[in-house]
């Protein structure tokens, strides 16, 4: 019995020597760079970004000038830039394009932080149909107030 409590006793001892094993290295994102207006896009196109602005919603059909009717709100958002120009959160052809009820009613006029890969004209649909050639954010990753 003596025996087994020494060779357990040296297994211990041989154990708490050795060096622990270094932590993994850090899983942090890297900071991205925050767009705040039209001119930004071009050199960021296809990067991931944070784009400042006014969550909008806004009407996906084009419009005559003299069309007097409400606007025919269902569910696509932009973001209004400093300079008045916008980024649509996902191509308008795409369902993601929909945003939630919930997150409309609460952002809509708000300035927000929207994480996303930019694009600088929307991506085409597989299927080709007529579609803007605005800016847009697909995927969107984060959406928050600021």
């Amino acid at each position: 019995m003596a025996l087994l409590a020494g060779l357990l006793a040296c297994r211990g001892a041989t154990r708490a020597a050795s060096p622990e094993p270094a932590p993994p290295p850090s899983t942090r994102m890297q900071p991205v760079t925050v767009v705040t207006t039209h001119d930004q896009i071009a050199a960021l196109d296809g990067q991931t970004v944070t784009v400042h602005g006014t969550y909008t919603q806004v009407e996906a059909r084009r419009r005559h000038p003299r069309d007097t009717r409400p606007p025919d709100l269902q569910g696509h958002v932009a973001l209004v830039l400093d300079d008045g120009r916008k980024v649509f959160l996902e191509p308008i052809w795409s369902p993601d394009a929909l945003r939630p009820d919930d997150e409309r009613a609460r952002l809509t006029g708000q300035p927000v932080a929207v994480t996303g890969t930019l694009h600088a004209t929307m991506p085409e649909p597989e299927v080709p149909v007529a579609t803007l050639t605005a800016a847009c954010l697909t995927p969107v990753t984060a959406v928050e107030a600021r």
